[in-house]
């Protein structure tokens, strides 16, 4: 029998969030500066007010089960469960994932722009090159290509995709997954020093240096002088680079996460004004399948 009580409290919910939406598109719709008076006023609440993330995990159990997820999710792929292919793995890091694939039987090469490799993952090929310029491979090199969480940090990602068109086969298959998206609530990439979603619109530059000098910045397993370098897209725009002549794309999937929306009606004066859809500040990963026709 249906719980009457979940029933009308879903509907609050749901009326709330209907209500949220309507909110936040009105307000990123106006056109007036930028203002961060009231937030960095209230930055040390806000600090308060969020309980620390999980961290990432980089310990060697972490790294083991990561690859292990993401080797399984590969292998799923169309025609990839056969072993004997050609891989690439662009921002290989540890090169956990491509241990993983090597040992189902295919053939990997790791690329990252620095050497992160842990020692088990040595003995594979490593290309360390910056994949926003042109990379010291031959065409139609690799039968798939997979690239996790990097897409977000790569300065032009547009070229890197014309890189990886130029390297793959056709019938090759590519499959990216990457988040934080920076527009979305930890896309800034400073959960650990900066506890509130959307640090990188409530403060200014300034102050977001500020702080971190402050605070200091954990990131890759270790405090860093400064955090990663993110090229600031929006979902659109790394939409646009997919939908081109001479690919398909197999499946798309966006996650969206809405529970923070109501810092944008608490703050209004630091989100209005920058182009933003509603669909910027909750896209906050995406997966996506391509094949090279």
């Amino acid at each position: 029998m249906r719980n009457p009580i979940k029933s009308v409290l879903r509907q609050i919910s749901d009326y709330r969030l209907h209500y949220l939406r309507a909110n936040v598109c009105s307000i990123l719709h106006l056109d007036k500066p930028n203002d961060f008076t009231k937030s960095e006023s209230a930055f040390n609440i806000l600090q308060l007010r969020y309980p620390p993330r999980p961290e990432y995990g980089y310990d060697a159990y972490s790294l083991f089960k990561r690859a292990i997820d993401r080797a399984d999710v590969v292998l799923r792929q169309p025609g990839l469960s056969s072993p004997g292919l050609k891989g690439l793995d662009i921002g290989a890091g540890d090169g956990m994932l491509g241990i993983m694939l090597q040992c189902f039987g295919h053939q990997m090469t790791l690329g990252d722009i620095e050497d992160w490799r842990i020692d088990a993952a040595k003995e594979l090929p490593l290309i360390t090159a910056d994949f926003c310029n042109q990379i010291p491979l031959p065409d139609e090199t690799f039968d798939f290509i997979v690239s996790f969480n990097s897409f977000e940090h790569f300065s032009n990602p547009a070229h890197v995709m014309d890189e990886i068109l130029r390297m793959i086969r056709p019938g090759g298959l590519m499959y990216f997954d990457f988040n934080p998206l920076y527009c979305s609530p930890w896309g800034l990439h400073a959960y650990r020093s900066l506890r509130m979603p959307y640090p990188q619109f409530l403060f200014s530059e300034s102050f977001i240096h500020e702080k971190l000098d402050q605070i200091g910045v954990w990131d890759l397993g270790k405090r860093r002088s400064e955090l990663q370098m993110l090229n600031r897209w929006k979902p659109s725009q790394f939409e646009a680079i997919w939908k081109r002549n001479g690919i398909e794309i197999i499946s798309c999937h966006w996650s969206k996460n809405e529970k923070h929306l109501d810092l944008v009606s608490e703050f209004p004066e630091c989100f209005w004004g920058r182009g933003l859809k509603l669909e910027d500040l909750v896209y906050e990963s995406v997966t996506v399948i391509i094949k090279k026709l």
